[in-house]
């Protein structure tokens, strides 16, 4: 035991001396699998360390510091001190946790696990003023005994996006329960929405911290159906943590157009209310100019029936008019005659009718000749 320290402590020397270069993790080269480094092998209890890594797949790493060599997974890590970082798309991440005290002595190390596949490697370091054991990391019997009790509800998004079919939205809310008697560790709810059983259209991955036992977490994913989808979906959550994981599915269905149905429902009563109430205001009209033909009709018979009338009065007064003259003419003539007959009886004897007067000899004078008075003219 004192030889392996004293060896450790001469690593750590030869490290520190160095300065440049970091400590290696304990894992296979690049080629063969991805790798960590971090730049000292001698830490402090909250010192804030950074670790890097390479040729790790895509997604998201895990950091913890542990004791007893990590031998029992993440129930000997320190798990309020868990960090996570994304994998850039070189395969490679940097990022700092702080150095806290791990819930088993040393022999300690860096716990990197991948949230996305089973794959970790650990980095040997020194915890100055933290126990270190004797003899062989102890292993727990029971740290594989962590389970996992997933519950899922999901609510729907936006009403107007179901009703049109643009992009219809779900939350889905995954519930995690550590039933077990170890911490879970930190891990990632992978969401994935499709019409499979087994869907893999992406949709959203979120990590969450180390479950202690009897303790639960949640966490809540808003993603979108495709614009236009009908049908059935299942909804997937996969969780993944380092000491269990497992996978839970809802469904939804969506059915786009009930919406765009209505409206044309609506658009279809609104055309005939108002193709009613114009035929209605157009009848109107039509009723308007029929009263109206049929009074100008009324005029113009009685204006026709009183020109006949004033035609027959004075056809009337003309011929009174005519009678009349007739009868001044008769009149005038009688007089006239009635006035020659008084003149003529004036220069005739009693007992005689004269009808000329005598004659008078005016001698030669010719042009003193009596000739009877012409008749009167009215």
């Amino acid at each position: 035991m004192k030889t392996w320290l004293h060896l450790l402590g001469v690593t750590a020397i030869v490290t520190m001396t160095v300065g440049a270069q970091p400590a290696q993790a304990a894992v296979p080269p690049a080629a063969d699998g991805p790798t960590a480094t971090v730049l000292y092998a001698d830490w402090s209890l909250g010192e804030k360390m950074t670790v890097r890594g390479s040729d790790w797949p895509t997604g998201k790493v895990s950091v913890q510091i542990c004791g007893n060599n990590a031998v029992n997974g993440t129930a000997d890590c320190d798990g309020p001190g868990t960090r996570s970082f994304g994998i850039g798309s070189n395969g490679a991440f940097a990022g700092r946790v702080v150095v806290g005290p791990p819930p088993a002595p040393c022999p300690c190390v860096v716990y990197v696990a991948s949230n996305f596949a089973a794959q970790g490697v650990t980095i040997p370091i020194t915890i100055q003023d933290h126990p270190i054991q004797d003899g062989i990391p102890a292993v727990d019997p029971n740290a594989g005994l962590t389970t996992l009790s997933l519950s899922s509800s999901f609510v729907r998004g936006d009403w107007w996006r179901d009703a049109l079919g643009i992009s219809p939205t779900r939350i889905m809310t995954v519930t995690i329960t550590n039933t077990g008697g170890r911490p879970s560790g930190a891990g990632v709810v992978d969401f994935t929405v499709g019409k499979e059983a087994k869907p893999n259209g992406f949709a959203a991955s979120i990590s969450f911290e180390s479950i202690d036992p009897g303790e639960s977490t949640s966490v809540a994913a808003k993603f979108a159906v495709d614009s236009f989808a009908y049908g059935t979906y299942n909804l997937l959550a996969k969780v993944t943590s380092p000491a269990a994981g497992g996978d839970i599915t809802e469904q939804t269905s969506t059915f786009p157009g009930y919406l765009l149905v209505g409206l044309i429902v609506v658009v279809l009563i609104v055309d005939l209310v108002w193709m009613a109430r114009v035929r209605k205001r157009r009848q109107m009209f039509l009723d308007a100019e029929a009263d109206a033909a049929e009074a100008q009709a009324r005029i113009a018979q009685e204006y026709a029936r009183s020109a006949a009338s004033l035609e027959a009065a004075t056809a009337q007064w003309a011929a009174r008019e005519a009678d009349n003259s007739e009868a001044i003419d008769l009149a005038a003539a009688e007089a006239a005659e009635a006035f020659m007959a008084l003149i003529a009886s004036e220069h005739s004897g009693p007992g005689s009718v004269q009808t000329e007067p005598p004659a008078v000899d005016y001698g030669a004078d010719t042009d003193h000749v009596w000739a009877p008075p012409p008749p009167l003219v009215d």
